[in-house]
């Protein structure tokens, strides 16, 4: 990932975790599970569900219940 855009987006309040899945968000075109984002970033999924509730409780992101 661009490291340059990470450190913005830390500069700005979120932790890199959180960077990375708002940048992968940005580059999908469709909806996208927790699932499927924490393959793509090599992550555990609770820990991608736990940045994706956070980015939605700051505002960064809407989050459907539905796939």
């Amino acid at each position: 990932m661009n490291e340059s855009l990470i450190k913005l987006l830390m500069e700005i309040g979120l932790n890199d975790l959180e960077a990375n899945i708002y940048i992968l968000l940005l580059t999908e075109p469709e909806k996208v599970t927790g699932y499927a984002i924490a393959n793509a970033l090599g992550k555990p999924v609770a820990n991608v569900y736990k940045g994706l509730n956070s980015l939605a409780k700051k505002g960064a992101i809407l989050k459907s219940e539905h796939a």
